[in-house]
């Protein structure tokens, strides 16, 4: 209703779709140059946290599509790799798709995967693209394995370079997750440690401001000072919480 009512051509306060949709607060500009420099170097895990909604997803979303020209990425969600299993299968099952699509074949991925079915493919992988590049969202969800797993993968080479990259995010409970006793081997991995802090009051503004551009409206035709301060104020700088109340309202 309200798109036809403002002139949209879209739904503002949505997921990301595009590069140009996404917000590029101070906070990811001060982290960005950090997980980038981890995910091309050989330094070690890197770690990014910050309260529930406050815009993870969609920053490793900005960060794949920077690295995509000149790396293969894998974007995982935590829910999708539970268990040590899981996470071979989905890794395996992704590398045949990105190879398929080269090849022309049809990927047809086995029931059951094993750890050198995936380091075989990362063998091939690092052929063309060099190490793969593995961003992994809801961290916390994941079962101790699979850092077992994932430490294991991290250690694989070829002609003295990894086979692997990785970056791991998740709120603030993936560092309660990280501290835990049987996990120490895979934290010492860990090289870059990021925090995505919430959006400032002017930010905020900004965010929605820049959500109503890129729909093709304006900020000022469809709310005025009052209901932005007090969406801005209730948010509390969570991006989530804005596009939430900026919806609704």
């Amino acid at each position: 209703m309200y798109q036809k009512r403002f002139s949209l051509h879209r739904k503002p306060f949505q997921s990301v779709l595009h590069d140009g949709d996404f917000f590029r607060s101070q906070a990811f500009e001060e982290i960005s140059p950090l997980v980038l420099h981890a995910l091309r170097s050989d330094l070690g895990v890197a770690v990014l946290t910050g309260p529930c909604g406050v815009g993870k997803s969609v920053s490793l979303e900005a960060v794949r599509r920077t690295l995509e020209p000149a790396s293969q990425i894998i974007l995982l969600r935590g829910g999708s790799a539970r268990t040590a299993d899981d996470l071979l299968y989905s890794l395996h099952r992704r590398l045949l798709k990105a190879e398929s699509k080269r090849s022309g074949e049809t990927a047809d991925t086995a029931s059951v995967v094993r750890r050198w079915d995936v380091v075989e493919r990362l063998q091939r992988v690092a052929e063309f693209w060099g190490p793969l590049v593995v961003l992994l969202d809801d961290a916390h969800l994941m079962q101790a394995d699979v850092f077992s797993e994932l430490r294991a993968l991290l250690e694989e080479e070829v002609q003295g370079q990894k086979l692997l990259r990785l970056l791991i995010a998740g709120p603030l409970v993936l560092e309660e997750v990280l501290a835990q006793n049987d996990l120490s081997d895979f934290a010492q991995k860990i090289r870059s440690h990021v925090f995505l802090q919430p959006l400032r009051s002017a930010e905020a503004v900004e965010y929605l401001r820049h959500e109503m551009k890129v729909a093709g409206g304006s900020l000022s035709d469809a709310f005025d000072g009052s209901a932005v301060e007090k969406i801005v104020t209730a948010a509390d700088g969570v991006p989530r919480c804005l596009n939430l109340l900026a919806d609704e309202s």
